[in-house]
């Protein structure tokens, strides 16, 4: 029985840290607490407005997370396959595109360091394409000289609203719980054999 319970106690995470998808017949409208770089964002897929979407989106400082991370995230976290919805397969599954053309083409800004100005980044996935797979374009990705669209209004439309989560810090794992659960089960375990015997 004891060996049962230290088996059991080991197979368990030591945090439980993943995003909660929110779908609605069978759409993918967004997520809660999605890990970018440590701070934990939600994410709405909404039509709108740059301004709409981030304070106003005529600084900076109005852009609360690194676009490149944020879809990186999003990717690896929300858009993915499983018992909600196959959302990597079928990309169309998100709400913001069911009625968009062959790719489902997702926007945000991100800040421009190069240019030190606001930007457009886009990521999208064509299951049409002979590889289908999520793709950056080329001119959004943050490390380039470029630093894609340069100079978007605030009235640039884009569908993805991040905001920071309730949360916001990732939890961290807390390895002296798990430490002192199972001592209290071993002494629970020589007691019983104690009394055992």
């Amino acid at each position: 029985m004891l060996r049962f319970l230290l088996a059991a106690l080991l197979a368990l995470p030591l945090s439980a840290n993943a995003a909660t998808l929110i779908v609605q017949d069978g759409l993918l409208y967004g997520a809660n607490d999605v890990d970018v770089d440590g701070t934990l964002f939600d994410v709405r897929f909404e039509n709108g407005t740059c301004s709409e979407f981030y304070n106003g989106c005529d600084e900076l400082s109005d852009i609360p997370l690194n676009a490149y991370s944020a879809v990186s995230a999003l990717i690896g976290q929300v858009l993915i396959d499983g018992p909600l919805g196959l959302f990597d397969a079928f990309p169309k599954l998100a709400n913001i595109c069911v009625s968009n053309r062959a790719a489902c083409i997702f926007s945000m800004p991100f800040v421009d360091q190069y240019y030190s100005t606001l930007g457009l980044i886009e990521f999208y996935n064509a299951p049409e394409l002979p590889n289908p797979d999520w793709y950056l374009d080329p001119w959004g990705n943050e490390t380039a000289a470029s630093g894609g669209y340069p100079g978007i209004s605030p009235e640039t439309p884009v569908n993805l609203k991040w905001t920071l989560s309730s949360e916001r810090v990732t939890q961290v794992p807390l390895p002296a719980t798990a430490l002192l659960l199972m001592a209290g089960l071993g002494v629970l375990g020589g007691l019983r054999r104690r009394n055992a015997h």
